[in-house]
């Protein structure tokens, strides 16, 4: 039953995401424009913008909430966090590295590679 109620508030929160911004969009003019096959201000606003914001958001939090759950159940501890196995650690030493080394400047690009490879490299860490 709560999962029930989840899953409906959570359609009734998408819905709303469609239709407010900085233009809110009545519910007629927002359906026609979700599914007509001309092009109009609402259809561009709901398929360009919103509707890819939402299904991003649904997808992170799904993602967040399997990690989280997952890590839980790996430790065997209701109360884990990522600061357990040093995923803030590891972060931060790649920070302080790219900033001394002087590599945050020119490779911007790299900086997120650079981050997920030292937080693997953390992980392994503990376990070697």
């Amino acid at each position: 039953m709560v999962n029930g109620g989840l899953g409906l508030l959570l359609l009734a929160m998408i819905a709303i995401s469609l239709l407010a911004g900085r233009v809110w969009l009545p519910v007629g003019e927002a359906w026609h424009g979700l599914w007509s096959p001309d092009a109009n201000l609402a259809g561009t606003i709901i398929t360009q913008l919103r509707l890819p914001r939402a299904i991003l958001a649904i997808t992170v939090g799904a993602a967040l909430g399997l990690s989280g759950a997952v890590l839980q159940g790996l430790t065997r501890n209701p109360l884990a966090e990522p600061g357990l196995l040093g995923v803030y650690a590891g972060a931060a030493c790649v920070a302080v590295i790219a900033v001394y080394f002087g590599v945050a400047c020119p490779f911007t690009i790299d900086a997120p590679g650079m981050g997920t490879l030292c937080v693997g490299v953390a992980r392994l860490s503990p376990f070697a």
